[in-house]
């Protein structure tokens, strides 16, 4: 009986080691996971602040270009304002230059005065 107990507390204690042992390794990969989740963390904030920063970015350069788009469409405006005041001199000039034509048309010159005369 005596071997059969020594046997008995031989695997007891072989038990006892081999659970030591299993508690220690896991004691170790769970805090080699938190490690890992901790620098995880650390990566996501700093993700987070990028995105903030790079939508921050995006948003006023989009306010940017609205007020571009705003200039140019207001140059755009200008421009057209331009043309027509530019056509409308030119077409005052041509609309001018036609009206004395045809009124010379009807108007006698000089020349065709005396022609009557003479006749």
């Amino acid at each position: 009986h005596s071997n059969l107990g020594e046997l008995v507390i031989k695997q007891l204690e072989d038990l006892k080691i081999f659970r030591a042992s299993s508690l220690n390794k896991s004691k170790i990969v769970v805090q080699n996971c938190q490690k890992e989740v901790a620098t995880a963390e650390e990566a996501l904030d700093k993700a987070k602040k990028q995105y903030h920063r790079t939508k921050l970015d995006f948003q006023r350069a989009k306010e940017k270009l609205v007020v571009i788009a705003r200039h140019v469409v207001d140059y755009c405006k200008l421009m057209d304002e331009k043309k027509k005041e530019a056509v409308g001199k030119e077409s005052n000039k041509y609309n001018l230059g036609m009206g004395r034509m045809i009124i010379s048309a009807f108007e006698s010159t000089p020349e065709q005065d005396r022609d009557k005369q003479a006749k």
